[in-house]
């Protein structure tokens, strides 16, 4: 379990030395949980995984269809939409965020030796010029030798003292979505303090490897993002009705 302490401590329990001060480190920042910059702009967040492949992607949540956790990450709300500011793509019904308002980027990198890549989500607020910042921060693992529920238990152990706060735990059934692979047996927790909101889940699959993806929510940076989404649908909806025909 050498390998997974070290995993954790990356992951969940900052560093003393500031990675972003010293240049020996920078290359080993990877938005540990209190070191990620939210509300931070775009640019001056990038800039921080400048040594990294960064690549703009479509501001999809596919882990919410996967995880089937829609009611979890909205606080409850199991509806879609402006109120709950998922939107299902046709026919394929992957989760979007509004990409009229949101910005993600995937950011990889060979030498993090325990992550698969990170997903870095910004939002702007009404004004077509505002600045993006970061609200949301999506993080894939390398796989973790042992069982799934290990693995799983060994993560919330660990984040739950780091948080200090109590976890709550779920059992789902992931089923991939547009990609290969099975359903399986599968385990979601979340912490939710004044500030954050922490989600981590794990699948059960044949290799026996566990591969956590952990969610970071700064509340704050959501609720921003809840109202930004809601705005412009109803500026899209006025826009929309002044091109009805008058007939």
């Amino acid at each position: 379990m050498k390998t997974l302490c070290i995993l954790l401590l990356l992951t969940c329990i900052a560093s003393k030395t500031s990675s972003q001060s010293n240049p020996e480190n920078k290359k080993t920042f990877s938005f540990q949980y209190d070191k990620i910059p939210f509300g931070e702009k775009l640019n001056d967040v990038l800039k921080l995984v400048d040594f990294a492949t960064v690549e703009e992607d479509d501001p999809d949540c596919k882990f919410v269809n996967d995880y089937d956790i829609l009611d979890s990450f909205n606080n409850g709300l199991n509806s879609v939409g402006s109120k709950s500011g998922l939107y299902p793509m046709k026919l394929t019904g992957i989760f979007f965020l509004s990409p009229s308002v949101t910005k993600k980027y995937k950011v990889t990198y060979e030498g993090w030796d325990d992550i698969q890549e990170i997903n870095l989500y910004f939002v702007k607020y009404n004004n077509e010029d505002a600045d993006y910042t970061l609200f949301m921060v999506h993080k894939v693992q390398q796989p973790v030798s042992g069982t799934y529920t290990d693995v799983f238990d060994d993560f919330k152990n660990s984040i739950s003292k780091t948080l200090a706060t109590k976890a709550r735990v779920f059992n789902r059934i992931y089923t991939p979505h547009l990609t290969e692979g099975q359903d399986a047996q599968a385990l979601v927790c979340e912490w939710i303090k004044k500030d954050i909101k922490v989600i981590l889940l794990m699948r059960d699959i044949v290799s026996m490897e566990g591969d956590p993806e952990i969610i970071y929510i700064n509340r704050k940076g959501w609720d921003k993002y809840i109202k930004s989404a809601a705005s412009h649908d109803k500026e899209r909806s006025k826009e929309a009705k002044k091109l009805e025909p008058n007939f």
